[in-house]
């Protein structure tokens, strides 16, 4: 099988913010060909801390004129806007690309579940992360 060398890639992550910040969150994605050639910028918002990420990703790369050409989409970690975790099983559904995961660090998930405790549905936040596959 050839692969072109020259695939399009989506990098997405969320532009900074305040800790104390309540409104929405700006989420960037990056559409770039072989590493050199930036092609396109997306952008959507995300509450806080909220469970809206994975719809909002979704339907922004859907919508994009630049979907067609699109062979996966990369990702700074499992969460964006803090807590606003993505769940990459169902990304991967609604766009039908596959979604990697990029971390420099090995997660601390003691750390994780104590910040998690603080959510009413921290189980189903600690499961859509515990689903993104192994670290």
């Amino acid at each position: 099988m050839k692969i072109k060398p020259e695939i399009r890639v989506i990098g997405i992550d969320d532009a900074p913010f305040k800790k104390e910040h309540t409104g929405d969150v700006l989420i960037v994605g990056s559409i770039f060909r072989s590493g050199i050639f930036m092609d396109g910028l997306l952008s959507c918002y995300v509450k806080k801390d909220g469970l809206d990420a994975t719809d909002r990703i979704s339907k922004m790369i859907n919508e994009s004129r630049h979907k067609d050409q699109l062979r996966v989409i990369f990702l700074n970690g499992v969460a964006v806007a803090g807590f606003n975790i993505i769940d990459i099983q169902r990304l991967n559904r609604k766009t039908n690309l596959p979604v990697i995961i990029v971390i420099r660090d090995m997660p601390n998930f003691e750390k994780i579940k104590n910040a998690l405790s603080r959510f009413k549905d921290k189980r189903k936040r600690l499961k859509m992360i515990k689903n993104a596959g192994k670290v």
